[in-house]
């Protein structure tokens, strides 16, 4: 699989490709976004939209710089396919812009056992009120 970046004025093109996996990537995640969240921060740069292609349209990722005190942190903000059998191209493209570090949030207890070099650092508790 090969994973290109998709420059900001090139996201509409791409768009109609990616949103049926972005809706279903929102639709599990823990974290509190939504696509004009995620559309928005791709578009003024906040986020780097990467599609992948095997060699037809195989997933998407989109990472979120993190400034901390000792570096730059790469946040696996949404994910979709096979690009977490990829995820060695993911880590360089985290090293190629600097980054210290990598992270990702899941609902899923299955990444315990298959934890691709990460390690949990946090459990997050929620109630709806």
């Amino acid at each position: 699989m090969q994973l290109l970046s998709v420059p900001s004025e090139k996201l509409g093109e791409v768009w109609p490709m990616i949103a049926p996996d972005v809706q279903r990537v929102r639709r599990h995640s823990v974290e509190d976004w939504d696509e004009i969240d995620l559309a928005h921060a791709i578009m003024t740069g906040r986020a780097w939209l990467y599609v992948g292609f095997d060699p037809d349209y195989a997933g998407f990722v989109v990472l979120r710089p993190q400034p901390r005190h000792d570096g730059v942190n790469v946040h696996i903000w949404a994910a979709a396919s096979r690009i977490g059998r990829r995820i060695e191209d993911v880590e360089r493209i985290a090293r190629d812009a600097g980054a210290v570090s990598m992270t990702f949030s899941s609902p899923r207890r299955g990444w315990v056992r298959r934890p691709m070099g990460f390690e949990p650092v946090q459990t997050t508790w929620r109630k709806a009120l």
